[in-house]
């Protein structure tokens, strides 16, 4: 089966292939879908500006989500060979939500995406190893179906953090970038850790943002000094741990 993964990084996205980087959409690369299949069915896949980042974003849009999609390589015969361990997107929502159902070999990942940028990073080694019991090899396709905008796709050979990521990966999203990791996504290098305001290591579906009573939760709730990478809300050890938390009660 023929491997196009390395004309996929020079020629689709038209940038130097950085170390432990490997892109294979870029929406403001030249022809960034020139290796990806578009299936359209009461739908569009275009090129958008997006007004959020000021920047061009791939729109995938579709009346039914499991008939407009984009997958690379587009043919089937061919294979990614990509063996990086970690997908990454710049991808936010546009619509409504893929309803998708489990079928023999295949895995599904549940990602819960807002109408505003993220980044999502999975771990297909763990992912691999908990669905099939077995070692993760390489990518051999990527679908992406409706409704969403993309900015780029890539894999990684390890977690990084946003402040780590190259310049051209990052954009500006409302003033903060957030990052989203699917359920069994491995924690962060700890030498390099995830900046206030972005989403680190965390449950499915769960997104942590800045908080203007951050500080005050930290010195009053948890009564210690903040620890380097870890904050508390809730200590129930403290004198008065539900000090600033509301209690709603119904019978």
């Amino acid at each position: 089966m023929p491997k196009i993964g390395i004309a996929l990084q020079t020629t689709a996205t038209g940038e130097e292939y950085s170390r432990g980087f490997h892109t294979i959409l870029n929406s403001i690369g030249w022809s960034p879908l020139k290796f990806w299949k578009q299936e359209v069915k009461n739908g569009h896949v275009v090129r958008v500006m997006d007004e959020e980042i000021k920047s061009s974003a791939i729109e995938v849009h579709g009346r039914n989500t499991r008939t407009t999609y984009i997958t690379c390589p587009p043919d089937p015969e061919e294979n990614l060979g990509i063996r990086k361990p970690f997908l990454n997107m710049l991808v936010k929502k546009t619509g409504e939500d893929l309803d998708m159902k489990a079928m023999v070999y295949v895995a599904c990942v549940p990602l819960i995406l807002s109408a505003s940028w993220k980044h999502i990073n999975i771990n297909l080694e763990e992912h691999t190893y908990n669905s099939f019991s077995t070692k993760y090899v390489e990518t051999v396709k990527i679908q992406i179906h409706a409704n969403c905008r993309i900015r780029r796709v890539y894999f990684t050979d390890r977690l990084y953090s946003y402040q780590d990521l190259p310049k051209a990966f990052k954009v500006n999203i409302s003033g903060q970038s957030q990052i989203v990791h699917s359920k069994n996504t491995g924690m962060a290098d700890k030498s390099s850790p995830l900046p206030a305001g972005s989403g680190g290591p965390q449950g499915q579906g769960i997104e942590l943002s800045k908080q203007p009573t951050g500080s005050g939760l930290q010195t009053s709730t948890a009564g210690h000094d903040c620890m380097r990478g870890i904050q508390s809300i809730l200590n129930s050890t403290e004198k008065d741990p539900l000090k600033l938390w509301k209690k709603h009660v119904s019978l």
